[in-house]
């Protein structure tokens, strides 16, 4: 009886060390995200502030005009033949 008892106490021992280990591991994966989600915020704040600067200095990419280029006889020529 006393055997079944001292194996019942070592196995809820050894279920309450696994259990702290998981909290543990989970605590520090947790650490982790948090530590993950503030760099990413202050990414996210550094990028937006590089976008506003660029739209209001004037650089900002979707106002500028794409550069039509002429064709020449030639490649008009060779357009049509093709069916383009």
């Amino acid at each position: 009886m006393e055997k079944t008892k001292k194996i019942a106490e070592e196995e809820a021992k050894e279920e309450t060390s696994e259990t702290q280990t998981l909290v543990e591991r989970a605590e520090a994966a947790a650490e982790r995200i948090e530590k993950v989600m503030e760099e990413h915020k202050d990414m996210l704040a550094r990028d937006e502030l590089a976008r506003a600067k660029e739209k209001l200095g004037g650089r900002a990419t979707a106002s500028e005009q794409p550069v039509k280029k002429e064709e020449t006889p030639k490649e008009y020529k060779d357009r049509i033949m093709r069916g383009g």
